[in-house]
């Protein structure tokens, strides 16, 4: 059985779908997109057997003891769940295990185009300018964060200033023609406010 967030945001990802039938990949898009943390997460697959089966798992986890032993284990439960897999900045890894997708960080962009042939693309951005220049780059799609306050940035709890908002964020996925995700702080209870997105990712959200 999936999380209910997830299940809300595969409805958010058909949706979508059904809006945006010519754009690129709309087909394709992953309903769900989870993000791994080891210490957010010690134990991902209990998270990942309960996402639906076309999600995508970016394995972070960039100071773990053993990280490529690591990556081949959580590739191993993507495959047996069907899902996609991919690995966050580091293509030599992603090469070396064949991964599906290559994630990358905002100040990465430029490097979209000579990426993007090998690998399912999906960038970070932080502003609406940044998603400007990605969508004249391509990638497959965008995350764009932090949208709510997030422990992944434990100053956003006490500005408000620091977070895009539901709001903004709907209002940004109307005026870049790009599949967005929201990320940073969604849960149940305010993804009803998240309007216009592919989907979302998070790394905390999907705990049941």
């Amino acid at each position: 059985m999936w999380t209910k967030l997830a299940s809300l945001s595969a409805d958010l990802n058909k949706s979508y779908r059904i809006r945006h039938p010519a754009q690129k990949n709309a087909l394709f898009l992953p309903s769900v997109i989870m993000i791994t943390d080891h210490q957010a997460v010690p134990y991902p697959e209990k998270i990942i057997a309960h996402l639906p089966p076309d999600s995508y798992i970016i394995f972070r986890d960039y100071d773990i003891k053993d990280r490529a032993e690591t990556a081949v284990h959580v590739q191993k439960i993507c495959k047996k769940n069907n899902l996609l897999f991919g690995i966050a900045n580091d293509e030599e890894l992603a090469r070396n295990l064949n991964a599906d997708g290559l994630h990358l960080p905002e100040y990465r962009l430029s490097e979209i185009p000579k990426l993007k042939n090998e690998f399912f693309i999906s960038i970070s951005c932080h502003s609406e300018a940044s998603l400007k220049e990605a969508h004249s780059l391509f990638p497959d799609v965008a995350f764009l964060s932090p949208v709510f306050a997030t422990s992944s940035h434990p100053e956003s709890f006490n500005d408000p200033s620091l977070t895009i908002g539901a709001k903004e964020f709907g209002q940004i996925c109307q005026r870049i023609k790009l599949p967005l995700y929201a990320l940073g702080g969604l849960n149940e209870d305010n993804i009803s406010e998240i309007k216009n997105a592919a989907g979302i990712a998070a790394i905390r959200g999907f705990i049941k």
